[in-house]
């Protein structure tokens, strides 16, 4: 059986910002909005030296035309994947895996 770790293609990356995310969820625990836990995660990335975008607005496009609307994660990191819906803070975290392995 194959180790969900070695599925990972920016391994150090993404442990990097997993451990972020505990670091947080360590110290604040459950039950704030998510503005906390964004704030929270902003100062432990920058501790932390993770690069990271906070809440970057991307243009869309469909069909050769450009959308309207924006999307906006709450976090881009290393350039590479980006951190949404961050309440509760573990949730944030089987997004993060899923996105990186999706980025091959």
């Amino acid at each position: 059986m194959k180790n969900r770790s070695e599925d990972l293609i920016f391994k150090d990356e993404s442990y990097a910002i997993m451990g972020a995310c505990f670091a947080v969820y360590s110290d604040k625990g459950c039950g704030f909005l998510e503005a906390v836990y964004q704030e929270c995660l902003e100062i432990e990335f920058e501790h932390s030296k993770i690069p990271a975008a906070v809440q970057p607005s991307i243009r869309l496009s469909y069909r050769g035309r450009t959308l309207r609307h924006v999307y906006q994660p709450d976090f881009i990191c290393y350039d590479l994947t980006s951190l949404s819906d961050l309440q509760p803070p573990f949730a944030c975290l089987a997004r993060f895996e899923t996105s990186a392995r999706e980025t091959r």
